[in-house]
């Protein structure tokens, strides 16, 4: 088994050297040491727990998926706005184009503000979670020449 899992790390160790030069023969042992550990067993957790927990690590420590609409919304904006430059430059000058084009900006449009002031929601929402959540603002290493 460990003859294997040197095997395994030898080529692993060929993979590295362009980033981290040459693997002493001591670390390639020490890596053979975590390749047996890590192969030891199978996991318990189904697929279903395993999202769950990928998706609590996302959601409960980050405010990213809160404010992540907003950014799509401008960027849905922009798009708009560049569809609605190009349609007039088409009505100017005199290209024929379907009209149904007019309402497709303008649904898109109204798609972008919605998810704007989403965006908004999710971060009074994060702010409230973090007062919620009653942390500090700093924490104290050391109090010097306190009186108490």
């Amino acid at each position: 088994l460990m003859a294997e899992n040197m095997r395994i790390v030898g080529r692993l160790s060929d993979r590295l050297q362009p980033l981290f030069g040459d693997v002493s023969k001591k670390s390639k042992q020490q890596m053979a040491i975590l390749v047996r550990l890590y192969f030891a067993g199978k996991t318990k957790y189904t697929l279903k727990k395993m999202l769950r927990l990928a998706s609590d690590g996302i959601v409960g420590f980050s405010d990213r998926p809160l404010t992540l609409c907003g950014e799509f919304g401008g960027f849905l904006l922009g798009i708009t706005g560049l569809g609605l430059i190009a349609l007039i430059v088409l009505a100017c000058c005199g290209i024929a184009f379907p009209s149904w084009l007019w309402a497709l900006c303008g649904l898109v449009g109204l798609n972008a503000i919605t998810l704007l002031f989403m965006s908004l929601q999710g971060m009074y929402l994060n702010r409230m979670y973090d007062e919620l959540k009653d942390r500090p603002l700093y924490i104290v290493a050391e109090e010097l020449n306190m009186d108490k």
